[in-house]
């Protein structure tokens, strides 16, 4: 299926994984003008797999820091 979105970075260490995860999903609201149905992270970092109600995706191609945030496409 494919995904649309934005790809984020976010390397402050004295921000916490869920502050990173408010930060994105802002991101996205004021960029797209709506909110986003999934985030994806790094498949190391343990996470439950909602936030709030958008889906975490826990994968191997994205590093770590990295965030991949967005809506499912069409199709």
């Amino acid at each position: 299926m494919l995904k649309i979105g934005y790809m984020l970075q976010f390397s402050e260490k004295e921000k916490s994984l869920d502050e990173k995860l408010r930060l994105v999903t802002s991101y996205y609201t004021r960029k797209a003008g709506k909110s986003p149905e999934f985030i994806v992270i790094n498949d190391k970092v343990e996470y439950p797999e909602k936030f709030g109600n958008v889906d975490v995706l826990r994968r191997k191609w994205i590093m770590k820091n990295y965030f991949w945030v967005g809506v499912y496409g069409y199709g």
